[in-house]
């Protein structure tokens, strides 16, 4: 039987798909990161952080697309395979969003997420354990898509976003990342 964790089969089958749904070679790209298949389960979350930054770093160059991180996502509740009938099953979005706050950790190791019910909004923390390189912005980009798509899907909603941090430098060209959020 294969020794690869339950959790890690779906951060990386993700991005493969993800990065191949764009017309590139998901398999290599982690590999030139330096996440390779056979010892995934040896980086930590912040050495994880940085091979997936830099696959999407490699992404763009390969690419030309600094967009790319808004166009990767195929189905956000997929990798949590599963989990995701808990998420769907939930009476209410609060409910789905606790139980995504309290899993995507284990489905995605670079990943925290922190969530702060207010009395008309609820206040989402996207963030990346912290590693030794900056996250590029795709990688944001990315998992942001990932929650909003993850939203529409529980609620039948589009989400509306009040407020976006966003890291890095403001795009040459918003209007990709205006139409995304």
């Amino acid at each position: 039987m294969d020794s690869t964790s339950f959790g890690e089969l779906g951060w990386r089958k993700t991005l493969i798909e993800g990065f191949e749904h764009l017309g590139l070679d998901g398999h290599a790209l982690l590999m030139d990161a330096g996440i390779s298949s056979s010892s995934p389960e040896e980086l930590t979350g912040g050495a994880l952080s940085d091979g997936v930054g830099m696959a999407f770093e490699l992404a763009i160059v390969r690419s030309g697309d600094p967009a790319l991180g808004l166009k990767m996502a195929r189905h956000p509740l997929k990798p949590l395979s599963v989990l995701s009938h808990v998420v769907l099953s939930a009476s209410t979005a609060e409910q789905s969003l606790r139980v995504a706050v309290r899993y995507v950790p284990t489905f995605w190791p670079m990943v925290t997420m922190h969530a702060q019910t207010l009395p008309d909004r609820t206040l989402v923390i996207l963030g990346m354990v912290p590693g030794k390189r900056p996250v590029p912005p795709a990688c944001f980009d990315f998992f942001i898509t990932m929650l909003i798509s993850g939203y529409r899907i529980v609620t039948g909603q589009r989400a509306k976003l009040l407020k976006l941090h966003y890291p890095g430098q403001k795009p040459a060209n918003p209007q990709p990342w205006l139409d995304a959020f």
